[in-house]
């Protein structure tokens, strides 16, 4: 017996869908400006819910591995009235 994935509702069949287009690679990656950042640059990415931090780093870890040599680090920012994570390239 099969157990569901966590998070995954569980249902009998799926529907198979024909001739869905898959996003382009550019439009998935171009959330965030990696390739338009220098070293010492920085965005932030405000959230409503701490939880979000995994979330984010996943995304940084992934960039790091695509984008090298470049590299990037996120940091929680409470400052200011927003609250949420920074992300600086640092090389």
């Amino acid at each position: 017996m099969l157990t569901p994935l966590k998070g995954v509702l569980a249902v009998d069949k799926y529907k198979i869908n024909k001739n869905v287009p898959m996003p382009k690679p550019s439009q998935l990656a171009s959330m965030f400006p990696w390739d338009d950042m220098e070293v010492g640059d920085s965005f932030f990415v405000p959230v409503d819910d701490v939880s979000s931090n995994n979330s984010i780093r996943q995304t940084v870890y992934a960039s790091n591995r695509r984008r090298k040599p470049k590299f990037f680090r996120v940091v929680f920012d409470d400052g200011g009235v927003d609250f949420g994570y920074r992300v600086f390239r640092v090389k």
